[in-house]
């Protein structure tokens, strides 16, 4: 998979459905299908998510790393029980994968 256009992305201020970067339609929300379309405070909401991807992404990393570092160093236990730190670290593993295009 390709690399994702570098944030930051923003909401188009007129065209809400609009994800933008540099005036270029990053992403569409505008839905239409056989029901209609989603009702215009939930394309604006989905746009607006989309929009902060980057940032989340790039956030999820950071955390990712300081739990690492912290690891290492001592200052951060995860305990071996599957419902603590461990399935954290799985479901920050997988959120990456996904948004990087390497989830199964």
């Amino acid at each position: 998979m390709s690399k994702h256009t570098p944030g930051p992305w923003k909401v188009d201020e007129e065209f809400y459905m609009y994800v933008m970067k540099d005036n270029l339609v990053v992403a569409d929300c505008y839905c239409c299908g056989q029901n209609g379309h989603l009702p215009e405070e939930e394309q604006k909401a989905n746009a607006q998510l989309i929009a902060a991807a980057p940032e989340l992404l790039g956030a999820l990393k950071r955390v990712k790393r300081f739990i690492k570092n912290g690891r290492e160093l001592g200052y951060i236990t995860v305990p071996d029980e599957p419902d603590t730190g461990c399935k954290t670290i799985k479901l920050i593993n997988q959120a990456i994968a996904k948004a990087e295009g390497d989830a199964e």
